[in-house]
């Protein structure tokens, strides 16, 4: 079986520099000879490809002979010619080979696009993908199963397969179908996990371009496999919390016991917003999980979550005295500075919470709740003021009234007299 694929790769391979060359000097013509030909075809399998290609990153400027072979600007029956390397369709084994017969060609592609890599191959080779296909396994995803045949498409194109917010649908094309993942050991609700997670409902409700999606984790040609594990990648974008992480003590044990750090609290592919004080969904419940109710780390967690709850608790009643305020028509901003930041503060304090030490969650703890209850201290007092001044103008009124009558009896005298 491996002799025969990698024969399948050499013919393709052939057959690609044999089409590259006969397109030289021809391509638009035999392009044109193509189009017009398929376009006319009554049966929608045939024309359809044509109506892909247009819009697509290849449009209709490649030469369809670049991919299927052949001779594009001859009659039908010498176009489709077997003997000169037509092939209606790639092998899924040697459709890599065929694509990086361009895309693997640095001096080719820089002469279109000099931000394209060019090591998609190599990578998707040494990948779990490009392997099992290696070993036979027709049913793994080739170049075509993400990126489609004739409509690719750039990755910010929203209708691209492997747009941002369409990745989770095409790696779940495979891997939510319990048939096709039959015979491994992954499971089949990683796409649904992944849509419910912090992760995903930024991408898909709120348009996050940073938050990870299927590649950002996994990579795109080839898996990432970085010093540490799968937190190798966390890291990339949470490395403060990483490093409070490699502070605690919980580090040298995750190592020793041969625990994924970040994975072990957080989950994979179902990460949930922080739920609890101790910043992880099901908060002491994931603790407990290896430490029991009722041990001494237990109460080391329960001090490090009452104080994170104290400064937030406090950091809430600072914001809903700013809405307060704002309610009452009085701008303060002072109280609007110190709200903002505590609310940094929280944010350090999430991130101190990693070190899992009570001095460090007790003095980031403080940080939050000193400018927060400055905050609804001055936000009092701002009230306090403003209902001073009410009652100031209530108890004016009834001497302002008589003062004002007075006048008017006394304007309408002078009237009179001058009458």
């Amino acid at each position: 079986m491996r002799f025969s694929i990698e024969i399948g790769r050499l013919r393709a391979v052939l057959v690609a520099l044999v089409a590259a060359l006969s397109l030289a000097g021809s391509s638009a013509s035999a392009q044109e000879t193509c189009v017009s030909c398929h376009a006319t075809q009554q049966d929608l399998r045939l024309r359809d490809p044509v109506e892909r290609l247009r819009g697509s990153v290849h449009d209709l400027a490649m030469g369809c002979s670049g991919c299927h072979g052949g001779r594009g600007n001859e009659p039908t029956v010498q176009a489709h010619d077997v003997s000169v390397g037509f092939v209606a369709r790639p092998d899924p084994a040697t459709v890599a080979d065929r694509c990086g017969t361009c895309h693997a060609d640095a001096r080719y592609i820089r002469r279109h696009r000099d931000d394209l890599p060019t090591d998609q191959l190599a990578l998707f080779h040494a990948d779990s993908h490009g392997r099992a296909l290696a070993e036979g396994n027709l049913a793994a995803p080739s170049c075509l199963g993400c990126h489609g045949s004739h409509d690719v498409r750039a990755p910010n194109d929203p209708a691209s397969r492997i747009a941002r917010r369409r990745q989770h649908e095409t790696c779940g094309g495979c891997h939510s179908d319990p048939a096709r993942m039959a015979g491994t050991r992954l499971p089949t609700n990683q796409a649904a996990l992944w849509s419910e997670s912090v992760h995903g409902r930024a991408v898909l409700a709120h348009g996050s371009s940073s938050a990870p999606t299927c590649a950002g984790c996994h990579g795109a040609h080839g898996e990432y496999r970085e010093a540490g594990g799968p937190e190798g990648r966390c890291r990339h974008c949470h490395e403060a919390e990483a490093e409070a992480f490699d502070r605690s003590p919980h580090a040298s044990a995750y190592r020793r016991l041969g625990f994924s750090g970040c994975v072990a609290c957080h989950g994979s592919h179902d990460v949930r917003e922080a739920d609890g004080a101790l910043g992880t969904a099901g908060g002491m419940g994931v603790c407990r999980r290896c430490h029991g109710e009722g041990r001494d780390s237990d109460g080391v967690a329960r001090r490090i979550a009452a104080e994170a709850e104290r400064a937030r608790r406090d950091l809430g009643q600072a914001r809903a005295a700013v809405q307060a305020l704002e309610a009452a028509g009085l701008r303060v901003p002072a109280v609007k500075t110190l709200v903002d930041e505590a609310a940094q503060a929280d944010v350090r304090l999430r991130v101190a919470m990693h070190a899992l030490d009570e001095g460090v969650a007790r003095e980031a703890a403080a940080a939050v709740s000193r400018p927060a209850q400055r905050a609804r201290e001055l936000a009092r007092h701002a009230r306090e003021r403003d209902a001073n001044g009410r009652r100031a103008w209530l108890m004016a009124l009834p001497p302002l009234a008589i003062l004002a009558a007075l006048l008017l009896l006394k304007i309408r005298q002078i009237d009179r007299k001058r009458g």
